[in-house]
């Protein structure tokens, strides 16, 4: 595991990472069902595009070989006609979906810092943290789906704001302050709920993740993502890179491989009979190591 800095005092992690940027209120919001639908849509879009590219490239490099006054000759011109008035049609359509999806840009440009999960729902819920929370940790995914070579996963972004109706629940049951002494504990212990809430939200569309032989196994996948996301928000504290773009690559970079090479050990920390504690203290020995 590559080391970034000497160990620090885990009372002061906490204090290390920034509080997630404020966002003002937006009543006018389209719900994430809507968004999900319009994703799903640019998602098939792009891959029906993609395939009818591969499909007449396929068909025109079999026309060059064949007889120039053969059938597939004869309808090169309509098939071209079509292909570019489906074109224009997908382009338009994608441009609509996009006007809906507009207000994610900052996040979808990586220009906004990694902070911590632990961050979120520090006290009581409001909309605005759970909005910021799903969008943060929404484009964390994309970003590192994108790294892995497996953007043409489907992500669903209404998992996201289920996984912090849950956090935010939790916090809003703990009424307790919490001492000094544990408050790196507590920490910890907030990040090992962010893990469980996202690993168990139904976020990826499970005939996607089919589709890939890497991410055969849907439910893995989400526990590694959701380890990956989270751990990356820390790592990114470590980091002193100025460039917010490169510094949340590196951390999702430096979270995959710890979360690839830990495997057994989280994995087995998954199935004990009381997984946040032992979550919790799974973290703990890996960012005394960062």
């Amino acid at each position: 595991m590559t080391r970034h800095q000497p160990d620090q005092q885990e009372s002061m992690m906490p204090e290390k990472h920034p509080p997630p940027p404020s966002i003002p209120p937006s009543p006018g919001d389209v719900s994430l069902a809507v968004k999900d639908v319009v994703r799903g849509v640019r998602f098939n879009l792009r891959r029906s595009a993609e395939n009818l590219a591969n499909s007449v490239e396929a068909a025109m490099q079999h026309r060059e070989g064949a007889d120039a006054s053969g059938p597939l000759s004869i309808l090169a011109e309509p098939i071209g006609k079509a292909v570019s008035a489906t074109t224009r049609m997908l382009l338009t359509a994608d441009r609509a979906a996009v006007h809906l999806l507009a207000p994610d840009k900052s996040f979808r440009d990586m220009l906004v810092p990694l902070c911590s999960s632990a961050a979120y729902f520090s006290g009581a819920s409001t909309p605005d943290e759970l909005r910021l929370f799903t969008q943060d940790h929404f484009w964390r995914y994309r970003h590192w789906l994108r790294a892995k070579g497996w953007s043409d996963l489907f992500v669903h972004q209404q998992g996201f704001q289920r996984a912090g109706q849950r956090l935010g629940a939790l916090r809003a049951a703990d009424h307790g302050s919490v001492a000094p002494s544990t408050e790196g504990d507590a920490h910890r212990r907030r990040l090992a709920d962010a893990i469980l809430a996202l690993g168990s939200a139904e976020i990826f569309a499970s005939t996607a993740c089919m589709a890939k032989e890497e991410a055969s196994a849907p439910a893995e996948l989400a526990w590694r993502a959701a380890i990956c996301a989270v751990l990356a928000g820390e790592i990114a504290a470590t980091l002193t890179h100025p460039d917010h773009r490169h510094q949340t690559e590196a951390a999702l970079a430096l979270a995959d491989e710890i979360t690839v090479a830990q495997r057994p050990e989280w994995a087995q920390s998954l199935r004990g009979a009381a997984p946040a504690a032992a979550i919790a203290q799974w973290l703990a020995f890996v960012l005394r190591h960062l």
